[in-house]
């Protein structure tokens, strides 16, 4: 009877030993709990995920440098928080690789989305200033342009004025204008002044 009693004694011992690891490895894994809050994964490459509050635990994931996380708990006995991650996966982290404030990784993003719109600002304001560039020396050329339009202008009027100027001179110092006036000149007088000589005879006669 002894014999056969030594077997199930074992078994029972057996059972608690694995209940009573059972029970405190679920005590090490549920730590106190947090107000939830985000905080980040700080700038190490990569951090391994473990199911429970240490390195002999299961690894479980790893996250990226920068990634945003959400605290729930934290152990009381090691220096590790109990996380969820933009996966929804839950587990536990060392308290080192944990940032309660952005980090370059986290900010990665819209870094490279700020400096892709300050790219295309600058290609925009490059072709604006191309096309502003390329106005001015269209403006520049019409301007020159007029400047000789102006010039030609000028001397056209300079010319017509001294031709102008000479013109009178010309025309009285021309021999067919002068002959031609001289000529009507004699005419006019033949024809006017023996029209008035007989005037007077016949007056003197009647007196």
């Amino acid at each position: 009877m002894l014999i056969t009693s030594r077997p199930w004694q074992a078994g029972m011992l057996l059972a608690t030993v694995l209940l009573s690891t059972s029970l405190t490895a679920q005590q090490e894994t549920t730590g106190t709990p947090v107000s939830p809050q985000n905080a980040y994964i700080s700038d190490k490459l990569i951090t391994y995920l473990y199911s429970g509050p240490g390195r002999d635990f299961r690894i479980i994931g790893s996250i990226a440098a920068g990634e945003e996380i959400k605290l729930v708990a934290e152990d009381s006995t090691s220096e590790y928080w109990q996380l969820t991650d933009s996966k929804g996966r839950t587990g536990w982290i060392l308290k080192q690789y944990v940032s309660l404030t952005p980090v370059f990784g986290g900010e990665a993003g819209d870094l490279q989305q700020q400096l892709q719109q300050q790219q295309t600002l600058v290609a925009q304001l490059q072709q604006e200033k191309e096309q502003l560039q390329q106005q001015l020396n269209e403006t520049d050329a019409a301007v020159q342009q007029a400047e000789k339009a102006t010039a030609t202008a000028q001397q056209t009027i300079a010319l017509l004025t001294e031709q102008l100027q000479e013109k009178p001179a010309a025309f009285w110092q021309d021999k067919m204008v002068l002959g031609s006036i001289l000529g009507f000149a004699g005419l006019l007088f033949g024809l006017v002044v023996p029209s008035l000589i007989p005037g007077r005879r016949r007056k003197e006669r009647w007196m």
